[in-house]
């Protein structure tokens, strides 16, 4: 359909919307020690990169009306979905920990 650096613009943005996507998965699935909700964080960056992908297929079955804009705003989509989970995650702070819970011992203080 069409051919030079709209190709290669499409192609980044597939791999990119394809990238979030696994961050997603990741996040969800993944305890990082700096992300207190990993549910929250994974869940905007699956859902934004999945709402990304009908995006880019419109844009390609129209033969890109906006050319790099409408590859701009399907990229801009998929990576805010992670900047706008981590700064909900950060907006509400820690979580509160429970003391009986001590990963470290196992609980093994608790024995005596």
């Amino acid at each position: 359909m069409f051919e030079g650096p709209l190709q290669i613009g499409f192609d980044l943005t597939c791999m990119f919307v394809g990238i979030m996507l696994l961050v997603g998965l990741f996040t969800l699935f993944v305890k990082a020690e700096n992300i207190e909700r990993n549910f929250l964080v994974g869940g905007l960056t699956l859902s934004t990169a999945l709402l990304a992908i009908p995006l880019l297929d419109n844009a390609y079955r129209h033969d890109f009306p906006n050319g790099y804009g409408s590859l701009f705003a399907v990229w801009l989509l998929a990576g805010l979905g992670f900047g706008i989970g981590r700064w909900f995650d950060h907006l509400l702070g820690a979580r509160s920990r429970m003391e009986e819970r001590d990963d470290s011992t196992f609980g093994a203080h608790l024995a005596d």
